[in-house]
C-alpha cells in the first residue's frame, strides 16, 4: 500500500503547487493585424458584387460588418460606388486601400430529437430541430497604388438555433429547408446565417484598429526563500508590481537565480516595460549559453512573447507618429457623402437596396435593388404597388408634374441637391410645401415596365448636374 500512496503524492504535489501559483495579469494593446500606416482612405468592394447571387443578402451583411469596423477607426471611408466603371488600375486616384472578397460557402446541418408529450389528453410527438449554419468568407486588403496584398484572410463562423414542431396525424410541420433560404429574405435559416456573420465583427475590428488582450503569467516559486520572497509575493497580491520587481531583480543580481530573473521580466511586462523585460531575458539567455547550460523552454517562450510585444509597441508608436494626409474629395464623393449624411431610405422597415450592373437573369423577388436605365434613372425594384414613399430628407416641394418617360414626378429640393421621385402618386402635398425627413409624399404607382414590376425611380441632381450613376443609393439606411 506504500507504493501506490507515494505515486499518488508524486502526481498530487505538482497539482497543488500549480493551484497555489501566483498569477499576474496585464492588458496589452496590439497594432492592427493589417499594416495600415500612412493609409488615409479605404473602401470595401461590396461582397455582393462578387459572391453568388444566391447569397446576395448575406454578402451585404458581411459588407456592412466591414464598413462598421472601418468607421470605428480613424481612416476615412470612401463609398465604393465611386469605383463603379473605374478601371482597377485607376483605383489609386480615389482610394489608398480597398477590401475585396466574397462568400465562399454557406452550409447547414440539422440535428433532431423527438419526444412524446400529452396535450389535452392526447399523446403527440414533439420534434426539436437544431439547425446550424456555417458561413465562410475569403477576402484581402489591397493597396491600390501597386496592388500589393496587405492582408489575406479566410474565416468561418457558425451559429445554431432550435425550433419545435409537432406531428398531428399524418402531417408533420417542419421548418423550411436551408437550400431555399436565400431566394426570400427573412427565413429562419437566413437569420441563423446572419447571426453567424455577426461573429466576424471582432476579427474585422482587430484587422483595422488596435486591439487589446489580457495576458497572464505565472510567478515561478523556485526563486528562493525568506522574508524578501514573502514580501515580494504580498506586493504582487496587492498589484504593487513596481516594488516587487525591485526585490526579484536584487535577488537575481545577487544569486543568479534564473527563476528570480524570469520573475523580474514578467513583472516588468506587467508594468508595461516590455523593452526592459526583453533585455533581462536576453541577459538570462546569454549567461546560460556562456555557462554551457540548456535554456529552459519557459525562458525561450517568454523571450519570443516579449519580442512580439516590443515589435507591436514600435508599430503602434509609428501609427501615432505617421502623418495623415488631408482628405481630398472628388465631386462624386461629395455627392455620396451628402446623401449618406443627410438622407434616409424612402421606404420603411429597414429594407436594403442592392445594385446590379446587369439586370439580366435577376429574380426580382430577392428584395429591393437598383438598376440603371440608360444612364439616366435609377430604379428601385422589389417594392409593392401602392407602397408608401417617404421623403428622404428635409426640403421643399419644388415641383409636382409629369415626366416624359415615367409619368408622375415629385421634386424635393434640399440646399444644392434635388431628389426626383418618379412613378409615384403624390399624397396631400403641393408645390412650395416644406417637407420633413420621413414625411409621406406618395405611393408607388402601377408598374410602368411590366417586365420589371412595381418600382420607384429616382434622379439625383447636385449643383445642376444629374448624378444617376448606379449605386449612389446603396448605402442609404433607415
Amino acid at each position: 500500500m506504500v507504493k501506490p500512496f507515494k505515486t499518488f503524492l508524486f502526481f498530487l504535489v505538482p497539482v497543488i503547487l500549480a493551484s497555489c501559483a501566483t498569477v499576474v495579469s496585464f492588458n496589452v494593446t496590439h497594432p492592427p493585424l493589417v499594416d495600415l500606416r500612412n493609409v488615409s482612405t479605404i473602401t470595401v468592394i461590396p461582397f455582393e458584387w462578387s459572391s453568388s447571387f444566391r447569397y446576395t443578402y448575406l454578402a451585404g451583411c458581411v459588407t456592412s460588418q466591414l464598413i462598421r469596423s472601418i468607421e470605428k477607426g480613424k481612416i476615412n471611408f470612401v463609398d465604393p460606388s465611386i469605383l463603379i466603371g473605374v478601371d482597377k488600375r485607376d483605383y489609386w486616384k480615389y482610394v489608398d486601400v480597398y477590401i475585396t472578397g466574397y462568400i465562399t460557402k454557406v452550409d447547414s446541418y440539422d440535428h433532431s430529437v423527438t419526444s412524446e408529450e400529452t396535450h389535452r389528453n392526447r399523446t403527440r410527438i414533439k420534434y426539436i430541430t437544431t439547425r446550424t449554419a456555417d458561413v465562410s468568407i475569403d477576402y484581402r486588403y489591397v493597396r491600390s497604388a501597386d496592388d500589393e496584398v496587405l492582408g489575406y484572410f479566410k474565416k468561418s463562423a457558425t451559429h445554431s438555433s432550435s425550433m419545435e414542431y409537432y406531428r398531428r396525424g399524418e402531417n408533420v410541420r417542419r421548418p423550411e429547408r436551408f437550400s431555399d433560404a436565400f431566394h426570400q429574405r427573412g427565413t429562419w435559416s437566413e437569420g441563423i446565417a446572419e447571426s453567424a456573420i455577426a461573429q466576424f465583427s471582432n476579427a474585422f475590428d482587430s484587422e483595422l484598429a488596435p486591439w487589446t488582450t489580457t495576458e497572464e503569467r505565472s510567478i515561478k516559486g523556485r526563486a528562493g526563500k525568506g522574508p524578501q520572497i514573502t514580501e515580494a509575493r504580498n506586493l504582487i497580491r496587492e498589484n504593487n508590481y513596481s516594488e516587487a520587481v525591485d526585490i526579484y531583480k536584487n535577488i537575481y543580481e545577487q544569486t543568479g537565480n534564473i527563476f528570480a530573473g524570469y520573475n523580474t521580466a514578467v513583472l516588468l511586462e506587467a508594468s508595461e516595460r516590455f523593452t526592459d523585460a526583453f533585455l533581462v531575458l536576453e541577459k538570462l539567455k546569454n549567461d546560460m549559453i556562456k555557462s554551457g547550460k540548456t535554456i529552459p523552454s519557459f525562458i525561450r517562450k517568454e523571450l519570443k512573447n516579449v519580442q512580439e510585444l516590443v515589435n507591436g509597441l514600435m508599430i503602434l508608436s509609428a501609427y501615432r507618429e505617421s502623418p495623415r494626409p488631408p482628405r481630398q474629395f472628388t465631386d462624386d464623393e461629395m455627392v455620396n457623402n451628402a446623401i449618406n449624411y443627410h438622407f434616409i431610405s424612402p421606404f420603411r422597415g429597414g429594407k436594403n437596396i442592392f445594385y446590379y450592373e446587369n439586370y439580366s437573369g435577376i429574380d426580382n423577388k430577392v428584395g429591393l435593388f437598383t438598376y440603371e436605365i440608360k444612364n439616366f434613372y435609377t430604379g428601385i425594384f422589389g417594392c409593392g404597388h401602392n407602397e408608401n414613399i417617404f421623403s428622404m430628407s428635409d426640403g421643399k416641394v419644388k415641383e409636382i408634374g409629369l415626366d416624359k418617360v415615367l409619368g408622375s414626378v415629385v421634386i424635393i429640393s434640399y440646399e444644392d441637391m434635388e431628389i426626383h421621385y418618379l412613378a409615384v402618386t403624390s399624397a396631400n402635398i403641393s408645390e412650395g410645401d416644406i417637407i420633413k425627413k420621413g414625411q409621406l409624399i406618395g405611393k408607388v404607382a402601377p408598374p410602368y415596365f411590366d417586365f420589371y414590376g412595381p418600382a420607384l425611380y429616382l434622379r439625383i441632381k447636385y449643383n445642376g448636374t444629374y448624378y444617376d450613376k448606379n449605386s449612389l443609393l446603396c448605402r442609404i439606411m433607415n
